[in-house]
């Protein structure tokens, strides 16, 4: 080994002796199979490539509705353009358990959103807003809710707010929360970030202990 990423000299490749392409922990298989899509509701914003929420594959286990978002009230939002293919998700027969997902990269950090996960999840807010998000998946049939706050504690996002020391615990507490007042069928995910560098803010063990897959 030469040394952590980014400390080799100029011109030569360091490595560390930690890595590998060794898949570890994985003797025991998942308990249920599940194979899961987001589906883009914002689609029909672009010139082609359009997709129906109906015709979605009936091979999926579980589809994520994409996304829901937060008004600066902590209300539930399912955003204009995305009302149509809302009502047939809702409506729909014979479909993969629904899931409504919130957030996504530009409600996370672009425009009016920004900012928003973050007070919905404080200590303040969190109460309320789980109590609403419960309240909004069981009126809409809905089997689950996923959150994808990209990120919490993250500081280096052009144009986003600054994120905080406290956003990764308080984002875990609102996880807890909302899985003490979901029934036991309903499933609860978050989505988490592949790079270390934005999941070191995640206390991602004790999510695990909360959620039903990540």
């Amino acid at each position: 080994a030469t040394g952590n990423p980014g400390t080799s000299k100029p011109g030569e490749n360091g490595c560390q002796s930690s890595c590998g392409t060794k898949i570890v922990n994985n003797s025991k298989k998942p308990a249920q199979f599940r194979k899961i899509a987001y589906y883009e509701a914002w689609n029909f914003k672009r010139p082609c490539l359009n997709m129906n929420v109906l015709d979605v594959d009936r091979s999926y286990t579980h589809v994520h509705f994409a996304f829901a978002e937060i008004s600066s009230s902590m209300q539930v939002v399912i955003p204009d353009d995305q009302k149509k293919q809302w009502d047939l998700f809702v409506a729909a027969k014979d479909y993969p358990k629904k899931i409504l997902a919130f957030g996504g990269w530009a409600f996370s950090n672009e425009g009016p959103g920004a900012g928003l996960f973050r007070q919905a999840v404080s200590p303040g807010n969190r109460g309320a807003f789980s109590d609403r998000v419960v309240k909004f998946a069981k009126d809409n049939g809905l089997s689950g809710l996923d959150f994808d706050w990209e990120y919490p504690g993250a500081t280096d996002i052009e144009g986003a707010p600054p994120g905080q020391a406290e956003d990764g615990e308080n984002y875990y507490q609102f996880l807890k929360l909302v899985r003490s007042k979901l029934p036991s069928d309903m499933t609860l995910s978050i989505a988490a970030a592949s790079s270390y560098w934005y999941l070191r803010s995640f206390p991602i063990e004790k999510m695990a202990e909360v959620l039903d897959y990540i």
